[in-house]
């Protein structure tokens, strides 16, 4: 599979303290992309041999031709995968009208309540939005099998111990495939707050095991992001280092005084590095590393004793 992502959105109504595309949303924020530059772009790729694409943003839904846009990409023949906040899934019209053309929907769940996912998304409304969302796609989804739906975790210091409590609130929806823990990635916002947000490797590394075993309590396939494999230690089956496929991404930047869509590959590794110690390591190969910016705030110790232990 050849996967590609657009942003194709600078708006959003949430205002997440973590936001990787905190700047890019500030400066293109009232900026429209031409649909027909996105539609050319797809067709040029579909021709490459690239069958996925991942419209992000901001907030996805919100570019004014959205539908217009999954209904063509959907007729050059690609798999569509929107990563949301949930707030146009609170209406059940929409959901009627969008969820057909979808193959993947995940939506971002930060807390299991409105005090802490809205104290991460500074939205007072975003937490009733996304519960609303998660019911109608649920009710779509009984009755039509598709698409396939999972909902990601950034986990911070705001929201750590109430990740159990995130369990159980979302078993209710059966029809809910996945959950992705995300370390946080120290980008835009989250870069800006890292050491005030950042929760230790030490302490994921004693929660993992128990939020395994609550995904498969509820028949919830689990991934983990960003996390080097021996701080899953014996869960580094569930690393999305080993689940990732690397991807052709476009945003928005500026050349020659101009905003124009620019090309970059995404890998997983962003950002991410090794020390000397991982070289040594059995799982070298396929471990991404350690995000340099937790290094350069907590240092090497952590990952010193976990390969300890992990060897």
């Amino acid at each position: 599979m050849k996967r590609l992502e657009i942003h194709i959105s600078y708006s959003c109504p949430n205002n997440c303290i973590f936001c990787s595309e905190k700047n890019r949303l500030k400066r293109f924020k009232n900026y429209n992309i031409n649909f027909d530059k996105i539609f050319n772009l797809l067709s040029e790729k579909r021709k490459q041999g690239f069958d996925h694409v991942n419209f992000t943003g901001g907030e996805p839904t919100l570019y004014k031709n959205f539908k217009e846009l999954l209904v063509q990409a959907k007729n050059l023949g690609y798999k569509i995968y929107i990563g949301s906040n949930g707030i146009s899934w609170a209406d059940k019209d929409t959901c009627q009208q969008l969820l057909p053309l979808i193959d993947e929907l995940s939506f971002s769940m930060h807390g299991p309540d409105s005090k802490t996912h809205n104290s991460m998304t500074q939205n007072p409304k975003s937490f009733s939005n996304l519960m609303k969302a998660f019911s109608n796609v649920d009710e779509y989804i009984k009755k039509h099998r598709n698409p396939y739906w999972f909902c990601n975790v950034v986990a911070t210091k705001k929201n750590f111990d109430k990740i159990e409590e995130l369990f159980n609130k979302i078993k209710v929806f059966k029809n809910l495939k996945q959950i992705l823990i995300s370390n946080l990635a120290p980008e835009g916002s989250a870069y800006n707050n890292f050491q005030s947000l950042a929760v230790p490797f030490y302490k994921f590394h004693k929660k993992v095991g128990d939020w395994v075993r609550l995904a498969g309590e509820n028949n919830l396939i689990i991934r983990f992001f960003g996390l080097p494999l021996c701080v899953l230690g014996e869960y580094n089956v569930y690393s999305n280092d080993l689940n990732w496929d690397e991807r052709t991404t476009f945003e928005l930047g500026m050349k020659n005084n101009k905003i124009v869509l620019k090309e970059k590959k995404t890998v997983i590794d962003r950002k991410r590095k090794k020390i000397k110690a991982c070289l040594n390591c059995q799982y070298n190969k396929i471990c991404s590393g350690i995000f340099s910016h937790y290094l350069k705030i907590f240092g090497a110790n952590e990952i010193l004793n976990f390969q300890k232990n992990y060897d």
